[in-house]
């Protein structure tokens, strides 16, 4: 199936054109996932962590879909207090 992923953060809404094969739903979300972490890979280099964004993940056969948080792709590990 194709799945479409578009990505809503700081630049705005960027419309994935082409989409992408995947198996199946947990396929697509393993692919949002990385793409995340990849576009926080881009923005960390520079300097910047911003997990507001999401990416919107959309199936052409039924045109269901879903969103993967930024954050979500991530286990954040934060100082305590004190620290």
């Amino acid at each position: 199936m194709r799945y479409w992923f578009n990505v809503r953060n700081g630049n705005g809404l960027t419309l994935d054109e082409e989409g992408q094969i995947a198996l199946d739903a947990d396929a697509a979300r393993k692919i949002a996932v990385s793409s995340i972490r990849s576009i926080i890979g881009e923005e960390v280099a520079v300097g910047r962590l911003d997990l507001r964004g999401a990416i919107d993940v959309r199936c052409e056969d039924d045109n269901t879909g879903f969103t993967v948080e930024f954050a979500a792709a991530f286990d954040l590990l934060l100082p305590s207090e004190g620290q």
